[in-house]
Order: structure tokens, then C-alpha cells, then sequence
């Protein structure tokens, strides 16, 4: 999973790994968006997110098809559905915002 700071504390701690001293921050999760098949994208609905499997990249949205912080099999939110995105493969994807799905 991916998070977000969204609040830096006073607390600060001694690192034994490198000897630095390390801040406490308060986190949430964020996914990361990602591209979806257009037939599936319907917002609000609860998806599982499939990897699309495809290894060009060079493709301009090679970060939406392979979205750091969300693997396959992963339960995501639909938040927004985005711009249809010109897949080199000829498949039918938007660009969606996506949340973690609660369990």
C-alpha cells in the first residue's frame, strides 16, 4: 500500500539503522490512480485490480496499466472515472481514481 503524510508530530526518535533521527508523521492510505477497462469503470463500484500485463515501457501510460502501491488481486474503490487513455494494444482504457476498498 501507498501513503500519504498528512501530519508531522513533535516526537522525534533516535534511528539504530543509520544513526539519523527520524520525525513521527501520521499517514493515510492513498492508492495510486490507475487505468481500468472502460466496461468495468463505474463509479463508486468495488473492483479487484487486475494487472493488465502489458510490458511496453515506453508507452506514456505504462504508470496507470503498472501502479506502484496496488497488486493483483487487490480490492480497490472507484472514486473517479478520468480521460479514455490510446492503449498501443488496441484495448479500451480510462485513467480512474482509486481508493483502497475497506474489508
Amino acid at each position: 500500500m501507498r501513503y500519504r503524510v498528512v501530519k508531522l508530530r513533535d516526537v522525534t526518535h533516535d534511528c539504530l539503522l543509520n544513526g539519523d533521527v527520524v520525525r513521527v508523521v501520521e499517514v493515510e492510505p492513498s492508492a495510486p490512480p490507475v487505468s481500468l477497462d472502460i466496461n468495468s469503470a463505474r463509479e463508486g463500484s468495488i473492483v479487484v485490480y487486475q494487472s493488465s500485463g502489458c510490458l511496453d515501457l515506453s508507452c506514456n501510460h505504462h504508470s496507470l496499466c503498472h501502479p506502484g502501491g496496488l497488486e493483483s488481486g487487490q480490492r480497490i474503490q472507484i472514486q473517479k472515472v478520468g480521460d479514455k487513455l490510446d492503449c498501443a494494444l488496441g484495448r479500451k482504457l480510462v485513467a480512474v481514481k482509486v481508493a483502497y476498498a475497506q474489508d
